[in-house]
């Protein structure tokens, strides 16, 4: 992006700032000028930030910025730099906000099972990003659009919902990467009525499900292996004892075909 874009799209960020635009303007210059800043008292001290470190407060208490005019600013501005094909990706994240007891609308988040974490579940905050994927291998990626899915939504219903915002700006034959938690009715319905189904990686899971299931209902057709009677040391085994002289390992393919299905995500879950 060569100087004259960015002085553009600077102006054209300006007027997403309704209320306090100046401070907000500048609180985004210090944010560009000082990455090693870790809170708002250290931005305030940027020489971007030509104000008292009180306006920072002020103004993001009372700024207000059109989040659709930004999302659309910067999307039409990062696609006349990127290549054919675009491809994009939609995530959630979440953020642990358990000691903030007065932040509003916080809920139930997942987190990591590391190990310093005693559960798999916190309280905080989600949030869900549209990134522009580059053309070369890189850990980089532009934000096309953010935002913070309320106690009341779910990541699909707000994925669905900045997609289809996107649209517009976005070219013919636009790529969509998505987790397979994305895997659902309405989601792969919002794909194919934007036309972004076909290439979508959650329709791929989807069709990877039909061959899983497929595959599970040949082998049920097949006959049962059989192996030599025993007596189980515990009635409760997953082998019965049968009077033919032969046990039908039923319980055992059934927990192998399962393990199957379930080991296709890439990550194998221990069957009950």
């Amino acid at each position: 992006m060569n100087f004259t874009i960015l002085k553009q799209v600077r102006q054209q960020t300006y007027g997403c700032f309704h209320r306090s635009a100046d401070a907000l303007l500048e609180l985004v210059d210090a944010l560009s000028c000082e990455p090693a800043a870790r809170s708002l008292p250290e931005l305030s001290l940027s020489p971007a930030f030509r104000r008292k470190w009180g306006s920072v407060y002020e103004a993001l208490q009372d700024g207000h910025i059109d989040q659709m005019d930004w999302s659309r600013i910067w999307t039409q501005a990062l696609l006349k730099e990127q290549q054919s094909p675009v491809w994009i990706s939609v995530d959630s994240t979440s953020i642990a906000r358990p000691e903030a007891e007065t932040s509003p609308d916080r809920g139930i988040i997942y987190v990591p099972n590391l190990p310093h974490a005693k559960r798999p579940v916190s309280i905080g905050w989600q949030f869900s990003t549209v990134m522009l994927l580059p053309t070369t291998r890189s850990s980089w990626g532009a934000i096309l659009t953010q935002r913070r899915i309320h106690s009341s939504e779910t990541a699909v219903e707000v994925a669905i919902e900045q997609v289809e915002h996107l649209v517009p700006d976005l070219p013919a034959h636009t790529r969509l990467l998505a987790d397979r938690w994305y895997v659902t009715g309405p989601f792969l319905q919002a794909c194919q009525r934007l036309q972004m189904g076909a290439c979508c990686a959650a329709n791929a899971i989807a069709n990877c499900i039909e061959q899983r299931h497929r595959k599970f209902l040949e082998n049920a057709d097949r006959p049962a292996k059989t192996e030599p009677c025993f007596k189980a040391a515990n009635p409760k085994a997953g082998v019965s004892q049968m009077k033919s002289g032969k046990a039908k390992m039923s319980r055992v393919s059934d927990l192998r075909s399962r393990r199957g299905i379930t080991c296709m995500f890439g990550k194998r879950v221990r069957s009950r």
